[in-house]
């Protein structure tokens, strides 16, 4: 029996973009002190005073079968995180 799975791909954008920060209030329903609290903001260099995470999310490049899921569309959002840039780990995950 032939199946045919969906493929996945990471997307990222920083937090400190207009994009990246509407998508977390969107996906999260986090204000802006929110996120700032979260995440914190850059103290030195070119980015000081810009936030410092950034927002992860899992989106369906192509159309099947996902286990635990069912069938999955084209351009399904499988899950999304806040990530911090400094260390790398994640602070909030969820499925939007």
């Amino acid at each position: 029996m032939n199946v045919n799975y969906c493929e996945f791909e990471w997307k990222f954008a920083g937090l400190n973009t207009d994009f990246g920060r509407e998508l977390a209030q969107l996906w999260f329903g986090l204000d802006n002190y929110m996120i700032e609290s979260l995440v914190g903001r850059y103290t030195r260099g070119k980015r000081k005073g810009q936030l410092r995470g950034s927002i992860r999310w899992q989106k369906a490049t192509r159309g099947g079968w996902s286990r635990g899921k069912g069938v999955v569309l084209p351009g399904t959002v499988r899950r999304a995180a806040i990530v911090d840039s400094f260390n790398g780990n994640t602070i909030f995950e969820s499925e939007p």
